[in-house]
C-alpha cells in the first residue's frame, strides 16, 4: 500500500519511518515511566532501538504488514498509532497507539485511532479490528470502548512486559459495527 496522510481536526498522521528519527524520541522518553508497565517495546527503549523500529514500520508499509503512524500535534511528534498484527487471510489486525504522558486525557488518542480505524475499513480490506489493553490501563481500554469496540474478554498472560505476563482485554470492531465517531478526511 501507498504510505498516506490522515488529517483530522488537531493531528496530523503522518506514516512512521526514518524522517522522524529524531523526532519520536523525545516524546517516548517523556513517557517512559507511564509506557513501561504496558507496552513490551519501552522496557529496554533507547534512541537505537526507536530508530529501529521506524525502519520496520517503513517496511510495513512496503509489504502491507502493519501501518504504523506519528502523531504530529502543533507541530511536534506526540506518539504513535496503527495495526500491526496484519493477517490477511483473517482480514484482521491489531490496533495499537501510545501519546506522550503530558497531553494524556484530551482526546487526541481517541481522534488519532478513530481515523486509522476509518483508514483501516476504506483501505485495506480489514474486516476485524482487535484491541489488546491491560485490565488495570483504564485510559487504554477506555478508547477502546469510546470508539465502540466490545470487550470480548480477557487474554490471561495475552502480553508479556520485560519477564512478566500481562492479563488483557480483548476488544473488537468489525467493518459492519456501528461507528460512533467520525473519522478524519485522508489526503
Amino acid at each position: 500500500m501507498e504510505p498516506r496522510v490522515i488529517e483530522t481536526s488537531r493531528l496530523r498522521l503522518e506514516p512512521a519511518g526514518e524522517l522522524h528519527d529524531d523526532d519520536l524520541w523525545p516524546a517516548v522518553e517523556k513517557s517512559l515511566p507511564e509506557l513501561r508497565p504496558y507496552m513490551s517495546w519501552a522496557v529496554g527503549a533507547t534512541r537505537a532501538t526507536v530508530a529501529d523500529h521506524l525502519r520496520r514500520c517503513e517496511l510495513g508499509w512496503q509489504t502491507d504488514a502493519a501501518w504504523e503512524f506519528v502523531m504530529v500535534h502543533e507541530g511536534e511528534v506526540v506518539g504513535t498509532v496503527g495495526l500491526n498484527n496484519v493477517n490477511p487471510t483473517w482480514r484482521s489486525a491489531n490496533l495499537g497507539y501510545w501519546l506522550r504522558s503530558d497531553l494524556a486525557g484530551r482526546g487526541l488518542t481517541t481522534e488519532a485511532a478513530a481515523a486509522v480505524v476509518g483508514f483501516a475499513y476504506s483501505a485495506t480490506g480489514t474486516h476485524r479490528i482487535e484491541i489488546c489493553a491491560a485490565i488495570d490501563n483504564r485510559p487504554s481500554w477506555r478508547i477502546a470502548e469510546k470508539l465502540g469496540f466490545e470487550r470480548e474478554g480477557i487474554l490471561r498472560a495475552g502480553y508479556w512486559v520485560g519477564d512478566a505476563p500481562l492479563d488483557v482485554y480483548m476488544y473488537s470492531l468489525l467493518k459492519t459495527d456501528p461507528r460512533p465517531w467520525a473519522s478524519g478526511r485522508n489526503s
